[in-house]
């Protein structure tokens, strides 16, 4: 909490966002510090080459997405 008063205060940013995976456990932190859900992006899983990527893909169905969050101290969640 006090990093994000910091970052609004002494670095005057007004909107603090964060971007994390929906089978992330930290989903849960961000939640209890403030952050509320505005949107997720279904991704795509890739293995090309033995690279391994996921990929923001809005035409799919996924078990696994980007969960997008923004935080706000008076949010009720």
């Amino acid at each position: 909490q006090s990093l994000l008063d910091w970052a609004k205060i002494y670095l005057g940013i007004s909107d603090l966002g964060v971007r994390v995976r929906s089978d992330n456990t930290a989903l849960n932190f961000y939640r209890k510090a403030g952050f509320c859900e505005t949107y997720r992006i279904p991704l795509e899983y890739k293995n090309e080459s033995n690279i391994i990527s996921w990929v923001e893909n809005r035409l799919i169905d996924s078990e696994i997405s980007l969960v997008h969050m923004k935080y706000s101290q008076s949010a009720n969640h």
